[in-house]
């Protein structure tokens, strides 16, 4: 029993990857309706729930361009970009750094590393 599972899971991954990969291609030259990807994905034979599942392996962002305007699947800068960060994460930018985070306004990140908890 435990090797059905284990051999779905493995056609399940098999299936993502390769609406992944037919994701990627497709939306390679530009953004497209979710209503003509939906129809390509059928005419290529795969199921509509594997390529929602597979839009977040292959670097997919949903846009809605305003209200009641239908939704457009298009590859996400960071997919076909560099993935190594322009510039390296310190404790001054980022979620709490500049915004305040756990150093007051007047510490600096020197004061900051060195204040024992």
């Amino acid at each position: 029993m435990l090797v059905e599972v284990e051999r779905r899971d493995d056609e399940e991954r098999h299936e993502q990857r390769g609406a992944a990969d037919w994701l990627r291609d497709t939306l390679e030259s530009g953004a497209m309706s979710v209503k003509d990807v939906k129809r390509q994905a059928d005419e290529s034979g795969f199921a509509w729930r594997t390529v929602q599942r597979a839009m977040r392996r292959a670097g997919v962002e949903s846009r809605r361009a305003g209200s009641g305007l239908p939704a457009q699947w298009r590859l996400a800068s960071c997919a076909t970009a560099n993935t190594v960060a322009p510039v390296a994460p310190n404790n001054l930018c980022g979620a709490n750094g500049a915004t305040g985070g756990s150093a007051g306004a007047n510490e600096t990140a020197t004061d900051w590393e060195t204040v024992e908890p």
